[in-house]
């Protein structure tokens, strides 16, 4: 008898245990944590304050390259570092970080001279939440410069920026390089590429000690040098194959060389949910629109001006989507945002004047940008003064801009001559066209359009199997993805 009850009051107690264990989970999960941590983080990371005399490459290259580590992250939404940097130079037209970008967190620095010891420098890099009128400090350290290389801060610094994000996603920050005289020298050409010194830049990191060992100088040399680009994005993955811009690059050069759209597809997928702060998330977006995916093209669309928040080109593109799907309100309002954000780019200007001239027949005030120019005289009849104005435009124009100015010119030997070298996939008529335009049924009616296409892998065989990814499930931090899709969802090695 004595034992029965024993057991029963075990068991009574078992249960009470477990039942207060199971509503402490649901209380703290909940009620506190999203109370203690903002639902969705967005950070900004700015340029470091410091004397005038302190290099650039140290309060602006610094923290640039702080934010591509930061972009790991799967659990936060990342900022581009320049259009942070664009919208602190706005001066008195500044709204703040919440209005201007977005942002509910904001990384910043400083650097402090010691004035009993000129050359040495104490940075202290904070993350602050600035969702409210009084901001509130999340985290700050203090580093010692030159005692600790900028390689060794980097590397502490970049932990306790994500941990003061909440953010544990990221897991061990992957080396720079084992020279701190190799990545500070890294730092120096990245400040010199943005500044428009590419030449210099590129001498610089020529010059590097043990470049071979450094994944950021070799991908920066890639972008400096196009021509040798493939080889050097190889050594940049052979440094580390991890490196996910190089990463992003690759499945480009390989996508052109081998036409495999359905490799292409599931790569730039797969690099896009491992890495939804990446250029992956646009390269994916051009494809699915490539493909007809509108719905699922705006999704990711919504997640890269999240990322260019100030960008009036992200803005444009979700206007060319919008077009595409027949939404003709929210194309407009697409444009307007397009232009609040940024109306001095001859691009916005450009296909707003277009789009009131095409699709609303209405004559806008002129425009004297050359893009816009020949593209006016060809839709009115004047091919020779709009090949005129084409030929004064020279090597400014990108493949895919020359592809769309023989196809307003009706030069159908130019369009193809630039298809071979274009970047978009052009499945779809230029922006403002439709379908059924006869200069877009030439064009395509052609055989070298139909060559193009087998090149490409865009032949109608090969894409009829091919299914969009679900954005929200690619999208969602990982604890919340209950049935992963194994076509696109990371692996546990991967996270």
């Amino acid at each position: 008898m004595t034992s029965n009850n024993t057991r029963s009051h075990a068991f009574f107690y078992a249960v009470v245990l477990m039942t207060l264990l199971v509503v402490g989970t649901i209380v703290v999960y909940f009620l506190i944590l999203p109370r203690a941590i903002p639902k969705q983080i967005i950070v900004a990371a700015l340029p470091f304050d410091g004397p005038e005399h302190l290099p650039k490459h140290m309060t602006h290259a610094f923290p640039k390259h702080l934010t591509e580590l930061v972009a790991l992250s799967r659990e936060l939404t990342v900022i581009d570092f320049d259009e942070a940097r664009a919208a602190l130079e706005l001066g008195e037209r500044f709204r703040g970080f919440t209005e201007e970008l977005g942002a509910t967190h904001i990384v910043d620095g400083e650097f402090v001279e010691d004035a009993e010891e000129p050359g040495n420098f104490v940075l202290t890099v904070r993350v602050v939440n600035v969702t409210q009128l009084a901001w509130k400090l999340r985290w700050d350290e203090q580093y010692h410069y030159p005692e600790q290389s900028l390689a060794q801060i980097r590397d502490q610094a970049a932990a306790g920026v994500l941990k003061g994000l909440y953010d544990n996603s990221v897991g061990e920050i992957p080396i720079a390089s084992n020279s701190a005289e190799n990545f500070e020298g890294y730092l120096e050409a990245l400040w010199l590429a943005d500044s428009g010194n590419r030449t210099q830049a590129q001498q610089r990191l020529v010059g590097l000690p043990h470049i071979e060992s450094n994944p950021y100088a070799l991908h920066l040399l890639s972008t400096l040098l196009p021509d040798d680009a493939e080889k050097y994005v190889e050594l940049a993955l052979s440094a580390d194959p991890n490196h996910y811009p190089s990463l992003i690059e690759h499945a480009k050069q390989t996508y052109r060389k081998d036409g495999d759209l359905a490799q292409y597809l599931q790569t730039i997928t797969a690099l896009a949910g491992k890495y939804p702060n990446s250029e992956a998330v646009k390269e994916m977006a051009d494809l699915y629109h490539a493909l007809g995916w509108y719905d699922e093209e705006e999704q990711l669309l919504f997640r890269w001006v999240k990322m260019r928040p100030r960008s009036g080109e992200a803005a444009l593109a979700m206007a060319f989507s919008r077009f595409r799907r027949g939404d003709d309100q929210q194309v407009q309002e697409a444009l307007r945002i397009a232009y609040l954000r940024d109306p001095n780019n001859p691009t916005v200007q450009r296909y707003r004047a277009l789009y009131e001239l095409e699709v609303d027949s209405v004559d806008p005030s002129p425009l004297e940008e050359p893009g816009y120019r020949f593209r006016y005289l060809a839709i009115n009849g004047l091919m020779d003064e709009a090949i005129e104005v084409l030929e004064t435009m020279g090597e400014e124009m990108s493949c895919d801009e020359s592809v769309e100015a023989g196809l307003y010119v009706g030069d159908l030997d130019r369009a193809f001559r630039s298809l071979e070298c274009a970047e978009r996939l052009w499945t779809t008529p230029p922006v403002w066209w439709q379908e059924s335009d006869a200069r877009w049924e030439e064009f395509t009616s052609d055989e070298r359009y139909s060559s193009w296409l087998e090149e490409r892998g865009l032949r109608e065989s090969a894409i009829a199997g091919l299914e969009p990814a679900s954005v929200e499930k690619l999208f969602a931090p990982i604890r919340k993805v209950l049935k992963p899709s194994e076509d696109f969802a990371p692996s546990s090695d991967d996270n």
